[in-house]
């Protein structure tokens, strides 16, 4: 199985997400990070299974929580290059993260 990394921005994106969740109730960002993590699971179980998009990326669909773990099947790894917000343009993320554009 190929292991999962994730993009930088991807990374920060998620961990801001995360304090936001936990920041609103306690624990429920551990519960966002946990989803990402079994999707992650999910995807390396069979990268292929969901539809290539256009930008030759595909995604998951977080349960609970209104974002998808978008990634690309690399050769040597699967990467993760957005944890997305469903009702969000893409590259709307905190000042934080905006380094890793």
């Amino acid at each position: 199985m190929k292991p999962v990394k994730f993009h930088p921005h991807a990374a920060c994106e998620l961990v801001e997400n995360v304090g936001f969740y936990n920041g609103r109730l306690s624990g429920l960002g551990n519960d966002l990070f946990k989803a990402v993590k079994v999707a992650g699971r999910h995807i390396q179980a069979d990268p292929v299974r969901r539809p290539l998009r256009r930008d030759g990326t595909r995604q998951v669909k977080l349960p609970r929580f209104p974002y998808a773990a978008v990634y690309r099947d690399q050769l040597e790894w699967i990467e993760i290059v957005a944890v997305a917000h469903g009702a969000r343009r893409p590259g709307i993320g905190g000042i934080a993260c905006e380094a890793y554009a």
